[in-house]
């Protein structure tokens, strides 16, 4: 009897710790809102969270997450990087001077590149905030907007010629990917296929993973389409210039709006990281095992 006991106990622990190791928790979305040097947070449902980040965000315009879960911020304003921690913790200035601050993106190395509206130049940051230099610099363009990595690593860079140009992982120029009206901010979805906020025509164009012009995904009451990101189940989300982030299916359905509350200008927009399995699941479910291997023997 003692030793049915022990079996449900040990079942029971081991159907409450798989839960909490796999359970994941939705990204909640957050917006650089330029018009009032904020950061605005809202729930995977469309929850308003209310403000982030104020003190030490001055005219925000991109935000890109680290690996740590860390937010860092381009201040156009101030000519500078900021970043806090995971709570809103503000963690100070990151690396050195940036001349107009636009668009962030991180590698997979975890180095931070950023563009800026006073040259054409991508500057490249280290973990730490070492200022490793210009990345690299696009023939023909005065200035840069949004950023993106492929899955390969090739860097992707929205620029004022209208243009997206493409460079290998280590700054070789690898051309126009494509051409697009005004391009501003950049996403890739998760078919590798390059999505672009046109503020030339108001609308969100899509092309291939080899450029090929795949045309419009999006036009719905556009008026100066910016941020974008990606959710888990291929929803685009679209920050513009009516202070409202806009939903589109994965085939380009319109959801509707997905929040407008506490919104000023949203400039760009990007999902938190999505939590690992906590390591109090895992650490009980090695210690569900020891337990069982131990009752084993006794047995």
């Amino acid at each position: 009897m003692k030793s049915k006991s022990i079996l449900i106990v040990l079942f029971a622990n081991l159907v409450a710790a798989m839960a909490l190791a796999t359970t994941t928790q939705a990204a909640d979305l957050y917006v650089s809102n330029f018009g009032d040097s904020t950061i605005h947070r809202f729930g995977a449902d469309g929850t308003d969270l209310g403000t982030f980040a104020s003190a030490g965000v001055a005219w925000p315009q991109g935000i890109a997450f680290n690996s740590s879960g860390n937010l860092f911020v381009a201040n156009l304003l101030t000519a500078s990087i900021h970043e806090f921690g995971p709570n809103g913790a503000d963690l100070g200035v990151f690396g050195g001077f940036v001349p107009g601050p636009i668009g962030l993106a991180f590698n997979s190395s975890g180095n931070l590149f950023v563009t800026n509206f006073t040259n054409n130049a991508i500057q490249e940051f280290g973990q730490t905030g070492a200022d490793l230099g210009t990345f690299a610099s696009i023939p023909g363009a005065t200035r840069n907007f949004g950023l993106a990595f492929d899955s390969s690593g090739n860097l992707f860079v929205a620029s004022d010629n209208n243009t997206i140009h493409e460079f290998g992982p280590t700054g070789a120029d690898l051309g126009t990917f494509a051409s697009a009206s005004a391009p501003f901010v950049l996403a890739f979805n998760s078919s590798g296929n390059l999505f672009v906020s046109c503020d030339g025509n108001n609308t969100i164009h899509q092309f291939g993973p080899t450029g090929a012009d795949l045309g419009t995904f999006a036009s719905t009451g556009f008026n100066s389409p910016g941020g974008l990101a990606f959710d888990a189940d291929g929803n685009l989300y679209v920050g513009y210039s009516f202070n409202t982030i806009h939903k589109f299916g994965p085939t380009g359905a319109d959801l509707g709006t997905f929040a407008s509350t506490g919104q000023n200008n949203p400039a760009f927009i990007a999902f938190a990281p999505v939590p690992e399995p906590s390591t109090f699941a895992l650490a009980t479910l090695g210690l569900i095992g020891l337990a069982a291997c131990a009752w084993r023997r006794k047995r």
